[in-house]
């Protein structure tokens, strides 16, 4: 892996910027010990206070996305999650194995949310939710046309800022939706067996998961064993590339101006800054591999993050997220409303 210092915003964009490999952390400590080697920690940094798991590819690198986990839990396993609070951030929860029952305190129990779907959540100025509980049994009786959850969750947990520093977005009321996997949009790209648009919008393609005052898109890509890519990040735009844990392999990464291409094992990512230019980014895969490219124009300005009461509050400065804590403490789950 080569190590490099990311360089200040001026220089990302006149497209000086290398290519970023980093790994990934594993949550160790969180949870029951069969959970923690299960989670990575992909995306986004500890809180105001130093506290949470930190990962190299911070929010400051990687905006206008905030944190990205990737886990893969035994059926059996406990999870540690509860009802927890949030504010600002945008959530979305991506299914590839298992089915997640849902509840807010503004909708109380929905879904499910199904293997291949999505879960969005919008914070806006406050929201209580829970989410993993697998579905009841009448449920899967009551939709014949889904597989029943087999012996393990495989989810990808992506949050993004959907205009944090607007008081339009941060005073809004929350807002969630369960996307039903039939309704992601296929994504036909040469190189690849199978693709979606996850989130956003590309080259034309439009997943129904909102993307607010952000500009960027998600994409979910499976390679066949040598199999190539080429993905185009628009002018003013990052991109990532995260292969799961569940490839082959990893894949190697070439930013635009076909400079020397990187490896990317699994348990790292690829961050390539956000240029002037935009460009072309190839990611090919010698043995096969499923992944994940995200890209999006920075925010000019990074919100800051405090974690409490097991859920995380993004706000614009300290005193709104003091004030919102201390708002949850006194509200409970009429927190938002």
């Amino acid at each position: 892996v080569r190590l490099v210092t990311p360089l200040p915003p001026s220089q990302c964009m006149k497209g000086i910027a290398p290519l970023l490999v980093m790994r990934v952390f594993s949550t160790s400590g969180f949870g029951p010990p069969a959970l923690s080697k299960s989670l990575r920690r992909v995306m986004g940094s500890t809180d105001v206070n130093g506290k949470g798991t930190h990962s190299d590819a911070a929010e400051s690198l990687v905006s206008p996305f905030l944190l990205m986990d990737e886990a893969r839990i035994p059926a059996d396993t406990p999870l540690p999650f509860s009802k927890h609070p949030h504010t600002g951030l945008v959530a979305n929860t991506i299914l590839l194995e298992g089915h997640s029952m849902l509840w807010d305190n503004l909708n109380g129990h929905y879904g499910p949310a199904w293997a291949g779907g999505l879960f969005q959540i919008n914070a806006g100025r406050g929201v209580v939710h829970d989410e993993g509980a697998p579905p009841p049994e009448e449920v899967y009786k009551a939709n014949p046309h889904r597989k029943k959850a087999g012996d393990t969750m495989h989810a990808v947990q992506l949050w993004f800022n959907p205009g944090i520093h607007s008081d339009t977005v941060l005073g809004a009321q929350a807002e969630s939706v369960v996307i039903a996997p039939e309704d992601i949009p296929a994504l036909n790209i040469e190189g690849s067996t199978a693709g979606r648009v996850v989130i956003g919008e590309y080259q034309g393609v439009k997943s129904p998961a909102k993307t607010y005052q952000a500009d960027l898109c998600v994409l979910d890509l499976t390679l066949p064993q040598g199999g190539v890519v080429n993905v185009q990040a628009k002018p003013g735009q990052m991109c990532w590339v995260y292969p799961l844990m569940t490839s082959n392999k990893g894949v190697s990464v070439t930013p635009p101006g076909g400079e020397a291409e990187e490896d990317v094992d699994l348990h790292h990512i690829a961050v390539l800054p956000a240029s002037e230019a935009g460009g072309s980014v190839r990611v090919a895969a010698a043995e096969g591999a499923q992944v994940f490219v995200g890209m999006g124009a920075p925010f000019e300005k990074v919100p800051i993050k405090l974690l409490g009461h097991d859920g995380a509050f993004f706000g614009p400065d300290e005193s709104y997220l003091n004030a919102k804590l201390a708002e949850f403490e006194a509200q409970g789950e009429a927190f938002g409303k």
